[in-house]
């Protein structure tokens, strides 16, 4: 059964996005913070990450973090990818999720929510990680 691992600074619900994926038998973890993230990947070696790219900086700003997704990718290979952003300008969506594959993410999505989480589980039935 695969498992995920949520890295997002900003979750209001984090048991929302475990209860998400467990209705369908996929184990879930939250990571808020990038550090609590590499942790819980080296640790728990989680099928799929969903990965926020904006993140808040030590003065709050909101800050793209692409590099987030190629430090995940060149450290936990197998890990597949999924960038997400919750404020993402339709004007950006297309170069985001251009970016994201670029850096070896299977997708971007530019909202959260259950329609986001959907995907992310058809794609891990469809194609499991190794």
């Amino acid at each position: 059964m695969p498992t995920v691992l949520v890295a997002d600074d900003d979750i209001h619900r984090p048991e929302a996005w475990t209860e998400w994926f467990e209705l369908h038998k996929m184990p879930c973890r939250i990571a808020p913070t990038w550090d609590e993230a590499l942790k819980l990947l080296a640790q728990y070696r989680p099928d799929c990450l969903l990965l926020e790219v904006h993140w808040s900086d030590e003065e709050g700003r909101l800050v793209e973090r692409f590099d987030f997704v190629r430090e995940s990718k060149e450290r936990f290979p197998d890990t597949k990818i999924f960038t997400m952003c919750g404020c993402c300008p339709a004007s950006e969506e297309e170069s985001h999720r251009a970016k994201s594959k670029e850096l070896g993410a299977e997708d971007f999505f530019p909202t959260k929510g259950p329609e986001m989480i959907e995907k992310v589980i058809e794609a891990l039935k469809i194609h499991p990680a190794p």
